[in-house]
Order: C-alpha cells, then structure tokens, then sequence
C-alpha cells in the first residue's frame, strides 16, 4: 500500500530517487499525518502489510529508509522487527518510555509532534548512519550494522555501542585522519596509546569485512602513521 503525494515537490535535491518512510502501523490519522508532515519532501510513505516480519530492502544508490513504528505496536510485539536493517523511529505519548526500557530502537518521536521536527530526525538519521558507496551501501544503527551490495546478498553483523561511535567520527570526517586521541575519548580508553583502541579499531575492521563480503571495493578503516585513522571509501 503507497501513500500517494502531491505533484509538489522540494527544490533541494535532483535525485531520482526519493527517500522512503516505511510505516508498520494500520493507523489512517497516523498516516494522514505523516503524508501531510513530508508533503513537498523528498520523502515517500509505504504502509508495511499487516504479519509482515521482514523488512525492505532498499539498494538504489542514494535511497535513504527509516522504519517508523508506534510505540503502542512496539510495545505489543516487541520482538519486531526480528532483523535490523534499518533506522528505527518509534513514535507516541512519552509515557511509553518506561515501558520500552530493554527494546532497541534509535530515536523516540514524543507526541505531539510538528512536521519540522520528524523531517529533522528523518534526516539525521538516514544522512548519520548511511554511506553510498560505489560497491555498495552501508547502514548502521548502535547495536547492528548491514552491508547491500549492487550484486550481491545482504549481511548483517552486530556492532557494539563502542564500534558504533567510532564508525560515526570515522564517516563524518570525510577525507580527514581522525586523531587516536579522538577516538580514544569516543571509546572511553585512558590514552590514545592504548592497546585497547587498537583492539576496538581491529573489531570494527573485521565487522566492515564482514558485511562487505564480495563487494569489489569494500569500505576499509586504515591508519596513517602520526595522524591516526581514516575510513576508506570506494
């Protein structure tokens, strides 16, 4: 089920493809809202069918997802969803909080809510934990990450809270070697001399590998000597 837009869109992109919202909730005023919050956006809004267990997969280069899901449906079945492949946004009453303490998700949408504020968190967490990589396309949230290549399968591994702050500073930086001092603060080690970090920086090169497996160019964390590390994109 697509919600369908209006013909208006935003001037501040070119791409083809649009972003997508996927929404696991039957709730009409729900998605009345959220048509109406992202109308003019790069955003598109597609209803998961009810019992659906798996989530999409988007590979088009330069399509950003976020799964949004109601805390009440969260909190009915909080084994969904079974696999984590994409951002998730829970929204609903603040009161919800307590009640989902153990449940993993990445941002919490308090109602009520403007528009100004889901398209900000919309954005934040697509453009934070994405990268669009020429053999593929990285997602990552703090406790998984997944790789999709152009060809290949997806594979998912699990990324500790650790690894996930470091992969942040690491992909933000652009072309820039961040600091092992840096890195050492964002682990929580005593000194950017630890072997510690070194260890955290060998974990997260295994990950990488592991869910770029096949791709012709994976994503490589390397060091440069006196500078610290950089991530290598293809």
């Amino acid at each position: 089920m697509m919600l369908t837009k209006s013909s208006k869109r935003s001037n501040r992109s070119s791409r083809t493809n649009p972003d997508r919202l996927w929404l696991k909730s039957g709730d009409s005023y729900l998605q009345e809202q959220l048509r109406l919050a992202l109308d003019g956006t790069e955003w598109e809004i597609e209803v998961l069918p009810d019992g659906a267990r798996a989530l999409p997969e988007d590979s088009d280069r330069g399509t950003a997802s976020v799964l949004l899901v109601p805390a009440s449906v969260l909190g009915d079945d909080p084994a969904f969803p079974v696999s984590r492949s994409l951002p998730l946004l829970v929204v609903g009453s603040p009161t919800w909080l307590d009640a989902l303490q153990g449940i993993a998700f990445d941002d919490f949408l308090c109602d009520p809510w403007s528009a100004s504020e889901l398209q900000y968190r919309l954005r934040r967490m697509a453009g934070d934990r994405r990268l669009v990589l020429s053999a593929g396309t990285l997602t990552w949230g703090p406790y998984w990450i997944t790789g999709v290549g152009h060809r290949g399968p997806e594979h998912t591994a699990p990324l500790t809270p650790v690894q996930y702050e470091i992969l942040q500073v690491l992909a933000r930086s652009g072309r820039e070697p961040v600091v092992r001092e840096v890195l050492a603060a964002v682990a929580g080690v005593a000194s950017g001399h630890s072997r510690a970090l070194d260890m955290q920086i060998s974990r997260l090169r295994t990950t990488l590998s592991t869910v770029a497996a096949g791709w012709s160019l994976p994503p490589e964390i390397r060091s440069y000597r006196g500078r610290g590390y950089r991530l290598e994109r293809s």
